[in-house]
């Protein structure tokens, strides 16, 4: 099915002011939701309509150790974009996003795989900024089926997701890319190479195999 498609119906019945996703790869502590509603709540209705939601950090699997770099500052403001590509923030983080944006921004259907989720927040870090405290509320496990783990292992349908996405991401943010993080540039375009090439090897296998069916028909 696809995580991509659980998360539009998800958000098609969500009716709350923030939404947190919770994988099943998740674990989050007793406090989060209160910690999110305390933070939110500080800020005017009108700061609120400015802001996307609220960034926090994440442990690793069993250890009180924080995956990644922490954000430059406690209670900062910014988007994901600048995070990712202009402070250099690495590493798995999470947090709370308003209900009424993500309703205006669905995964394209695609079965089969998984769409990534860089098509939300960079999408919103166009208009909107988030809060990103250095505190860890969820736990973050990896596991040999957890959807980055297949991720890794790129199929066909993976590979046109990859490409559709990388058109979007680089006809968007590629000037900010150039000027802020020119290697995203080449590492996007080496794997648009390679979704290519996987995409033109099955075209030829499926040639091949129809080539030989026709040839068997018409020997006999």
């Amino acid at each position: 099915m696809g995580k991509h498609i659980a998360w539009n119906r998800a958000v098609e019945i969500a009716n709350g002011r923030l939404f947190i996703p919770a994988d099943a790869d998740d674990y989050f502590f007793p406090d989060t939701l209160n910690f999110f509603n305390r933070h939110w709540e500080s800020f005017s209705i009108s700061e609120q309509n400015k802001l996307s939601g609220i960034n926090v950090l994440c442990f690793d699997n069993d250890s009180q150790n924080i995956i990644g770099s922490p954000f430059p500052r406690d209670g900062m403001q910014t988007d994901n974009l600048h995070l990712q590509y202009k402070y250099k923030i690495k590493g798995e983080k999470w947090g709370c996003i308003r209900t009424d944006l993500l309703k205006t921004r669905r995964f394209p259907i695609i079965k089969n795989t998984h769409y990534p989720e860089d098509y939300l927040w960079l999408h919103f870090a166009k208009r909107y900024q988030l809060i990103c405290f250095n505190t860890a509320l969820r736990r973050y496990y990896t596991t040999e089926t957890g959807i980055l783990q297949c991720l890794k292992k790129k199929t066909i349908n993976g590979a046109r997701v990859s490409l559709k996405y990388n058109k979007w991401f680089l006809k968007n943010f590629g000037f900010f890319l150039l000027v802020n993080s020119p290697v995203t540039i080449y590492h996007t375009l080496r794997c648009t190479i390679s979704c290519m090439i996987i995409i033109l090897k099955s075209w030829v296998i499926r040639k091949s195999i129809s080539i030989r069916v026709i040839e068997k028909q018409v020997i006999q």
